[in-house]
């Protein structure tokens, strides 16, 4: 998102499909913010009205502009117990009835 001193703010968005059938998203490097919209493409559009109202109103405040770190992505899943995680998720020496396991991302 371009500002008009020219500087570049991106930031990494979450959209998560919500109990409406829309999505709702959130932008962890800047607390609070959540919005949401009826679908992808319009959520998208909301994230980015509300990131830039966000950062306004940052500046007019003169508080500083948050810079988003090194952002990882990781899938966790939770196998039930006594279930046996597929072989792609396997980590060496998991034990007990139920462990948390870190899965890859998806390349569906």
């Amino acid at each position: 998102m371009k500002n008009h001193e020219g500087r570049v703010h991106e930031y990494t968005a979450f959209f998560e499909a919500n109990e409406h059938g829309g999505y709702t998203v959130t932008v962890p490097a800047l607390p609070g913010l959540v919005t949401e919209g009826k679908g992808l493409e319009h959520a998208r559009r909301t994230a980015k009205d509300a990131v830039r109202c966000y950062i306004e109103g940052l500046k007019k405040a003169k508080k500083p502009v948050p810079v988003e770190g090194e952002v990882a992505q990781l899938r966790l899943g939770r196998c039930a117990p006594n279930t046996p995680a597929p072989a792609r998720h396997a980590e060496k020496g998991a034990q007990g009835p139920t462990t948390d396991r870190v899965l890859p991302p998806s390349s569906d």
